[in-house]
């Protein structure tokens, strides 16, 4: 499985580091549909999400877009990142394509790298790829023509184009690849598989056909593949909802989180013990109000705004070090949301080191704890 690893692995890093850009833009204009004219050019990168998306005029830069259906036949000097269910591309990209939808045509000029995941994916006649192509889906159907490698894992595979480069492909079923008359493979052809592929008459071979079994693991190593892939799941879930819940307070709320994170970078010891205090105190007073019977609907009620506290905690704790980081490189100018970007991924990185990862995300906890109960002794003294 090492082609579907390295496609999933590469297109996982690429919408983390886009996810941000489209959860920014998601606030800004959710629901909408956004049309780029044919006669506009836009300078600069560009970033958009909604329900239906169409780039046909030209854009300066990198596509960042996010929505239902994602179509562009204009022209993109850059880049482009896409997620969406349904996405069309059929203009010409001096860039890299990197999408991920349930459905994904390709039918215009890519100049560099097309790599792609979703149900059903197209290569159609018409598309040009200047060098790798990468895919992993159900159904994939490579017509066009592909200047350098062309890596495929997936359950069905046509192949009726040109590949300029090595075809690298993983399959568990080879009677469900099938290369067409039309294919002609300018490379070696490396394939992994129960059986061998479908080679119609009049396909073309120009290198080596290498033909590597598939061997079924055992059960217990599908069992730890399972648990690893969602322990790696559940990671990049938490990971997200930082971004998330961080992106939405810093556009609703972004006087107030400088208020919070100044508060802890000034005085870290002191909201540190403070956060530690009330982290051990709420629990033991829960269960004083249990104990009383007719405060046990209290206890609920302070108990869920206990949790809430403690996860606000881990995102302003992200926030803050954040700031640190960027003050410390002396990156002065760097945006609040940028900030925040690189505080997530450091606090994530460190919160995965065994044992003394777990008690420094504790400490920042307390930290971004003791900092929220101090502000909001101070708005309730000001609502007085």
């Amino acid at each position: 499985m090492k082609i579907t690893n390295r496609i999933i692995l590469c297109l996982g890093l690429a919408m983390l580091l886009v996810l941000p850009l489209f959860v920014h833009a998601t606030v800004k204009k959710a629901n909408e549909n956004v049309y780029l004219a044919i006669d506009e050019v836009y300078e600069g990168n560009y970033y958009v999400a909604g329900n239906a998306i169409e780039i046909s005029g030209t854009v300066n830069g990198d596509v960042f877009v996010a929505g239902n259906t994602v179509r562009i036949s204009g022209t993109v000097n850059g880049d482009v990142f896409a997620g969406a269910s349904n996405i069309i591309i059929n203009g010409e990209i001096d860039g890299s394509v990197r999408v991920a939808g349930s459905n994904v045509s390709i039918d215009g000029k890519v100049s560099r790298n097309l790599m792609a995941a979703g149900s059903s994916l197209v290569v159609n006649e018409k598309a040009e790829i200047g060098k790798h192509v990468s895919l992993a889906g159900a159904f994939i159907d490579v017509r066009g023509k592909v200047g350098g490698n062309l890596e495929v894992a997936g359950d069905t595979l046509n192949i009726a184009g040109q590949i300029g480069g090595k075809t690298k492909l993983h399959f568990k079923e080879g009677e469900r690849v099938v290369l067409l008359p039309q294919a002609h493979l300018m490379g070696d052809l490396d394939y992994t598989a129960e059986n061998e592929v479908v080679i119609k008459e009049g396909a073309q071979i120009d290198g080596q056909t290498n033909f590597y079994p598939f061997v079924s693991k055992p059960r217990q190593a599908e069992i730890l593949g399972f648990m690893t892939a969602g322990y790696l799941f559940v990671k990049l879930v938490q990971i997200f909802g930082l971004f998330v819940v961080a992106l939405l307070l810093i556009s609703l709320l972004k006087k107030k989180v400088l208020e919070v994170t100044d508060l802890m970078i000034k005085k870290p010891w002191s909201q540190i013990g403070r956060g530690a205090a009330w982290f051990f105190l709420t629990p033991i007073a829960c269960i004083v109000l249990l104990i009383t019977v007719i405060g046990i609907p209290l206890a609920g009620i302070v108990s869920l705004l206990y949790v809430v506290m403690l996860y606000f905690s881990k995102v302003f704790a992200s926030i803050a070090l954040g700031l640190l980081l960027t003050k410390s490189l002396g990156w002065g100018k760097v945006s609040l949301m940028v900030s925040m970007i690189i505080g997530v991924i450091v606090f994530s990185v460190i919160k995965g080191i065994p044992i003394l990862g777990w008690l420094i995300c504790l400490v920042a906890i307390w930290w971004g704890l003791g900092a929220l109960i101090e502000v909001k002794k101070k708005v309730w003294k000001e609502m007085r």
